[in-house]
């Protein structure tokens, strides 16, 4: 690695010639020759010349770039050798980056020390230990464990980032690759014990044997993301028990891969949100999770969700104040339990529908609009029966048949009457509550009456005081 890196360092060197010729002339006599490691010392001392001398160019060329590549020599360290804003490196305390041999002895020991930094910095709100942002930084490699990667409760500000992360054989089928906080920690009333954890640029593989990959509790602004891998949950890709502000972006969910062989049946969650306040952006849910996104806290956000699960829930609602904008349910539907204060606009249903059911029988302040259906199943299924149904508004959906207001055009010829009837237009079994029509005479009949009365829970008809031809416009609305 050590003569590859400055084999490379060199060739960056011959190619930057202009850009200072007396500096780089000082890079390449200290690059130029490739020495030959006397041994493992001389190696890593090797390597850390070469990393020193590549920034330089960087900095050269404007390239100030903050680096996550720790800077000190490799060797074996103590929990409190690192200080506040330095890089935590898991190869230090003996991680193996190949993913060959099991790191866990190595990953636990790392975490320790990341935990260690900066205790002694003013503390975060309800006391959590404040991290100076200290980085676990994976440097790319890939590493197998048996156990769970624990931060524990009243900690905060650090991060998790660049690399893998892969259950063994051995590990728990019950735990997570990454647990952060503890379910029922509450020291005042935001009930949260953790506090802006970041886990980015990094792929969790549960490798079919661990229940899933992050696991978080009573944790207040947790991001995960941009750039992470969720593969192989049994249970869960992500389970969010209460906590607050938790913000995914750019992430990817699949229990298996479109190439893998898959059982019959999944019964595995993409995204499990038992909590409120949360944030899901950009995110990809694909094979072969039974749900996708299961939402059973209130006030939540999706936006830019695109579930091709294998078919079944695309994404589940069970919570008030949830809104989805922009999401992509493909070949997987969108499942409504007794929605209340649920907006779903601008989604993309390809080959699927949305479905309203119901636990106690109740709808109330629903807004489904400018969203488009396509395929042969567009229309909205209302799969139960409610009680009540109040200020649900599905409108203005392009492809989908199924709305609570209708609207149709008919002509009389020469008739006293009309009859409009909506049963293929409504969405709920209700019947019709509210009607607004217009008449305009094509004839010349003069002066004329006219009114409505209802046939049925669908059907308005219109009788003229005079036989002729009217243009009728009638507009009718349920579900208010």
């Amino acid at each position: 690695v050590v003569l590859v890196l400055l084999a490379a360092f060199s060739g960056l060197v011959s190619g930057l010639h202009q850009a200072n010729p007396h500096r780089i002339q000082q890079l390449r006599a200290s690059g130029s020759s490739i020495p030959e490691p006397r041994d493992l010392n001389h190696a890593k001392q090797l390597h850390q010349q070469a990393s020193q001398a590549a920034r330089s160019i960087q900095q050269l060329h404007g390239h100030d770039v903050p680096s996550y590549h720790h800077n000190a020599p490799m060797v074996s360290m103590s929990y409190s050798s690192y200080a506040a804003g330095q890089t935590i490196n898991p190869i230090d305390f003996g991680a193996d980056p190949t993913g060959k041999t099991d790191s866990t002895t190595a990953m636990l020991a790392a975490v320790k020390a990341m935990l260690a930094v900066n205790v002694s910095a003013p503390k975060m709100a309800s006391g959590i230990h404040d991290l100076g942002g200290v980085v676990l930084d994976l440097q790319g490699g890939t590493y197998l464990i048996s156990q769970s990667l624990v931060i524990p409760t009243y900690y905060g500000n650090c991060h998790i980032v660049r690399g893998t992360l892969r259950a063994s054989s051995s590990f728990a089928p019950d735990k997570y690759l990454i647990q952060i906080g503890e379910d029922g920690c509450a020291p005042d009333q935001q009930r949260s014990c953790n506090e802006f954890i970041e886990i980015s640029e990094i792929l969790l593989d549960a490798a079919h044997q661990a229940a899933g990959c992050v696991y978080i509790a009573s944790t207040m602004g947790t991001t995960l993301g941009p750039a992470i891998f969720f593969h192989g949950f049994n249970q869960s890709g992500l389970h969010v028990v209460g906590s607050h502000e938790v913000m995914v972006m750019e992430a990817w969910f699949s229990e298996y891969y479109w190439n893998e062989a898959k059982p019959a049946e999944s019964s595995s969650v993409g995204v499990l949100l038992d909590g409120n306040d949360h944030i899901l952006t950009d995110v990809i849910v694909f094979d072969f999770t039974r749900v996708g996104v299961r939402i059973n806290g209130a006030a939540n956000l999706l936006t830019g969700v695109h579930t091709w699960n294998g078919g079944g829930i695309g994404i589940e609602v069970n919570a008030g104040n949830t809104r989805l904008l922009g999401c992509y349910l493909d070949y997987n539907y969108l499942n409504l339990i007794d929605p209340s204060r649920v907006v779903v606009e601008s989604t993309f249903f390809l080959q699927t529908t949305v479905y309203f059911n119901a636990v106690h029988g109740t709808a109330s302040d629903v807004v489904m609009r400018f969203n488009s259906f396509t395929g042969s199943h567009p229309d909205a299924v209302v799969n139960a029966t409610f009680k009540t149904i109040s200020n649900v508004q599905v409108v203005d959906d392009f492809g989908n048949t199924k709305h609570t207001t209708a609207t149709k055009v008919l002509t009389t010829n020469n008739s006293e009457s009309l009859v409009f009837n909506f049963a293929s237009e409504l969405l709920f079994e209700t019947g019709i509550e509210a009607v607004q029509y217009s008449v305009v005479d094509k004839g010349s009949n003069g002066m004329i009456t006219h009114a409505a009365r209802q046939l049925n829970a669908t059907a308005i008809q219109v009788d003229f005081s005079t036989a002729g031809n009217y243009l009728t416009t009638m507009t009718v609305q349920q579900a208010l």
